[in-house]
């Protein structure tokens, strides 16, 4: 093929350099496991929306069903039970019961005109129970001028969701849920559609320029494997902070529903096992990183030569890390984070003169409650995030104008500068989806442990979070004040003052022998304190009994919470009404007195001077009992059938 033909062709026939493919596989690596985290993000959030997942219903009758002589239909007030995702609620509904000759039972909707279900009773426990809808009875209307049938006590309108054409009755079942080279070049430029098309794009947005800039700068000495664990690190954050936006979907800060919407995503909710068990992980390995970054940064010096701003923002991004696993530690509201917490406002409260306010403003009054949960909540969520953000972003923006400090030599000029894309671009995303890998099959192997929900008067042996393990062992030798406040805040004092302690333009270790061994006394410490305290409750008979007892909370079924006031209510059902009444009172009261014209009998025996007594005097002269002309007079009705009629009223529901 002629040069020409090649140019027309639209195709770029060169063969890719090693350097483009490695870039090129790095980044096509980075995006199957952003398009893989895109599916479980879709999976979790569509599949219990989409199927149902934990959903389920039924009208719960539970009491026996008061049956007329004739057969005819009574009305009754039972519980509607519906379960969605983590809450069961409980609400009220009146239907009419009626009791065929084949032992089945139908329920009518109060409401609408057609008929409900058909269903046979079970018994338990000398209770009758009727449970809809498991299969819903649509009535059809004629297809020419048909009407509906009109069953007592209702509007006698329509119910547009079950009209059809048809005189029959059909079963429809329901659906139920179970209770269970220097650089990269971004933009096309080809002649090919998409390369015109991302050329279009890139000439009104800039967006490549942008992702170019941010890979296009140079590391002094070229790659290295120990310059991966920043990257990581911010892999990782943003790992933390989608998985923690897909567990807001379901997750409620109440301590009546916080542990029981934890438990729903993890028991219940598609891969929401996966999404809680990445971020319950995901908090260990951004500290892990974070601490393998600093100690690069303290080894190689890379704090010095103009990089104060740079090392401040990542002494920032470390306390702002550590808030993350402090505040988010309660969250769950089990055992462990409840009196975890309580730990922790007891050594907020041994800080001299102001320890008590210092404890109120931390839970949010004198013991940790709602309000503590509130402010975790709130500032794990809300707060946090944005600092971090915002601290992130000057992060980066400072190393952009410094650029990176490369080896730890004692002048860095004599070093060649290498591209940092492809190889360490290629390095980077390679751990990257390593943490990731192994988040997952952390996840997979060993799920999140959640414990039995948050009970103030039980025995419970608090321990923190493997890395607050420490200074909980230093407490063991030192007081509350001086082991969880004042040292921790003079490490943290003394790291944000180390360019200014170790200064000079040589970066070499055997120059630098002072900060690094002071650095390696405080890391030796620190992880021989957390291995003492693992090892502690490893072999401590109450902390095991208590992981035991999360184990096994794991293992049981998801329970939903229980929500609305007719939880338990004893339901009334109504017996038939005299032939007097269904004569001359049911035009007005209608035919269960539940009220029509007139206005309902239902609770009037409540009211003053409405005794059964009362009643019958009041038929023969209601204006005698102020009623006015609203109601005939029915004096010449026998009182036999008058008391009959009276004795009925009382017995209907109060209310």
């Amino acid at each position: 093929m002629s040069n020409a033909n090649r140019e027309d062709s639209g195709v770029d026939e060169r063969p890719m350099n090693r350097r483009g493919f490695l870039g090129a596989a790095a980044a096509a690596a980075g995006s199957l496991v952003a398009v893989a985290g895109g599916g479980v993000s879709a999976v979790y959030l569509a599949v219990p929306a989409l199927t149902g997942n934990g959903e389920a219903s039924g009208w719960t009758l539970v009491r026996d069903v008061a049956t007329p002589a004739d057969g005819g239909p009574a009305r009754a007030t039972i519980d509607v039970v519906s379960q969605s995702g983590w809450a069961r609620s409980v609400t009220r509904q009146a239907v009419f019961i009626e009791r065929r000759t084949d032992g089945t039972v139908t329920a009518y909707s109060a409401k609408c005109p057609h008929p409900g279900l058909s269903r046979g009773l079970a018994s338990r426990a000398g209770r009758l129970l009727l449970r809809l809808p498991l299969e819903h009875v649509v009535a059809r209307r004629a297809a020419r001028g048909g009407t509906g049938q009109t069953w007592p006590g209702s509007s006698g309108g329509s119910c547009d969701a079950n009209r059809g054409r048809g005189g029959e009755v059909r079963l429809v079942r329901a659906r139920h849920g179970r209770a269970r080279g220097g650089g990269l070049t971004v933009g096309g430029h080809g002649k090919g559609p998409i390369g015109r098309l991302a050329d279009a794009v890139e000439s009104r947005t800039g967006l490549g320029a942008t992702v170019s800039a941010s890979v296009d700068y140079e590391i002094p000495g070229g790659s290295r494997w120990v310059y991966v664990f920043g990257t990581a690190l911010l892999a990782t954050l943003l790992l933390q902070t989608v998985s923690g936006i897909l567990l807001g979907f379901y997750y409620v800060p109440s301590v009546d529903h916080a542990h029981t919407t934890v438990a729903y995503i993890q028991k219940e909710v598609a891969l929401g096992w996966l999404v809680r068990g990445v971020h319950n992980y995901g908090a260990s390995a951004v500290i892990l990183l974070l601490m393998a970054h600093l100690s690069r940064t303290v080894l190689w010096g890379a704090y010095r030569e103009r990089r104060e701003a740079l090392w401040l923002s990542g002494i920032v991004l470390l306390v702002l890390v550590m808030g993350f696993g402090f505040t988010g530690y309660l969250l769950p509201w089990d055992q462990k984070a409840y009196f975890g917490t309580q730990v922790a406002g007891s050594i907020a409260a041994s800080v001299p003169l102001a320890g008590t306010m210092q404890a109120q403003l931390l839970l949010g009054g004198n013991d940790v409650g709602q309000a503590t949960l509130s402010r975790f909540f709130a500032l794990h969520v809300f707060v946090l995030p944005i600092l971090t953000g915002l601290v992130l972003a000057l992060h980066i923006r400072f190393f952009r104008r410094v650029g990176a400090a490369g080896a730890a030599v004692g002048d860095s000029s004599i070093l060649r500068r290498r591209p940092y894309y492809p190889a360490q671009f290629a390095r980077d995303m390679a751990v990257s989806i390593v943490v990731v890998g192994l988040l997952v099959g952390l996840a997979a192997w060993r799920p999140a442990v959640l414990g039995p929900k948050a009970d103030p008067g039980a025995q419970f042996v608090p321990r923190p979070e493997w890395y607050f393990l420490w200074i909980f062992e230093l407490l063991k030798v030192v007081p509350a004040f001086w082991g969880a406040v004042v040292l921790p805040g003079v490490i943290v004092t003394g790291l944000a003052l180390l360019p200014w302690l170790d200064r000079g333009p040589d970066r070499r270790f055997r120059k630098r022998l002072v900060p690094i061994g002071a650095f390696a006394v405080l890391a030796v410490t620190v992880v021989s304190l957390t291995i003492v305290g693992l090892t502690a409750d490893a072999r401590d008979p109450k902390i095991q009994a208590q992981e035991e007892a999360a184990r096994a909370y794991l293992a049981e079924p998801f329970v939903p919470d229980e929500i609305g006031g007719a939880k338990g209510a004893t339901v009334e059902v109504i017996g038939p009404a005299p032939e007097a009444f269904a004569k001359n009172c049911a035009g007005c009261h209608g035919a269960t007195g539940e009220g029509r014209i007139g206005p309902s009998l239902w609770g009037v025996t409540a009211k003053p001077s409405r005794s059964v007594d009362d009643l019958v005097q009041l038929i023969a002269k209601p204006g005698t009992y102020g009623l006015g002309e609203g109601m005939p007079s029915f004096e010449t009705l026998p009182e036999a059938e008058r008391r009959g009629i009276a004795a009925w009223v009382a017995s209907l529901p109060k209310g």
